[in-house]
């Protein structure tokens, strides 16, 4: 995997562990604003979409197969009272973090170099390889709703509801 991508996705843990800490776990299904998802839905789909990577990379699912359907996508972008607790969640995310860190400083240049073969994105579009696919979910994905967590945090921080 590329050196820049190996430091972004290093990054991100470096950015998400205040940001997680500082929302009080009777706080993460705080919304920041109208449409918009709660913290605990925010890092259980940064979590399987860590592990969603992962299965990419050859490590299969890390991830209860009920997360999936709570965190994937077009789920409804809240935990609700039987979701995971804040605790589970970062745990995992720090698991999934590290599994997936080696497994791509590990992944044959070769394999990463294959066509994803995913129908859900645009044949046309810039993401044509495993490592194209894998780098956007460790980077671009994962920072985008970085930005959601840090509004969450704002929210929470405030004590507004």
């Amino acid at each position: 995997m590329n050196d820049t991508v190996l430091r972004l996705y290093d990054q991100f843990l470096r950015e998400f562990e205040p940001l997680a800490d500082a929302i009080p776990a009777d706080r993460f299904d705080v919304v920041a604003y109208p449409g918009g998802h709660d913290a605990c839905w925010i890092v259980g789909h940064l979590a399987v979409g860590l592990d969603f990577a992962g299965s990419l990379l050859g490590l299969g699912h890390n991830v209860a197969v009920e997360w999936g359907k709570l965190f994937g996508p077009g789920s409804p972008g809240h935990c609700g009272e039987s979701g995971p607790s804040k605790e589970e969640l970062v745990q995992s995310l720090r698991r999934l973090h590290g599994l997936v860190g080696e497994a791509m400083r590990k992944a044959d240049p070769a394999v990463l170099a294959q066509p994803h073969g995913m129908s859900f994105l645009p044949a046309d579009g810039p993401l044509q390889s495993m490592g194209d696919l894998i780098a956007y979910l460790v980077t671009t994905h994962a920072f985008y709703h970085l930005a959601q967590l840090s509004s969450c945090k704002t929210v929470a921080a405030a004590g507004r509801p």
